[in-house]
């Protein structure tokens, strides 16, 4: 990575991050046309009243081999995708001792940790 840009860096991380997330999809489509929606790890209230699955609830879905679950976890890859990019933005300003950006990058991170986490405190 030495002798790259910052934007070069991030660029590679968000392909990467988008084609992982892309194959973690389309294993769990696959998985889900083969195997059908039968053992899906969500209890039905959680479908009835639209409620994101929590990673626990992912989590025994993989160890099922629940397609659905896959599919959950391509999804949730995808949404930390672009989060993940601000805070390796952050290291990447820390290490170039850009302060002025450090402090705007940590501001954003933290609002879309926030964002993200202050989604479930109110179940």
């Amino acid at each position: 990575m030495r002798g790259r840009s910052v934007e070069e860096r991030i660029g590679l991380l968000l392909r990467v991050g988008v084609a992982v997330a892309g194959a973690v999809l389309a294993l769990g489509l696959a998985g889900f046309f083969l195997h059908g929606p039968q053992g899906s790890s969500l209890p039905p209230e959680l479908l009835r009243h639209g409620t994101p699955p929590t990673p626990l609830h992912i989590l025994r879905g993989l160890a099922r081999g629940d397609p659905v679950a896959v599919l959950h976890l391509g999804l949730l890859l995808l949404i930390l995708t672009p989060i993940l990019r601000v805070a390796v933005t952050l290291m990447l300003f820390a290490a170039e001792r850009d302060w002025v950006f450090v402090g705007i990058t940590a501001v954003v991170l933290g609002i879309l940790l926030l964002g993200t986490g202050g989604g479930g405190l109110g179940r």
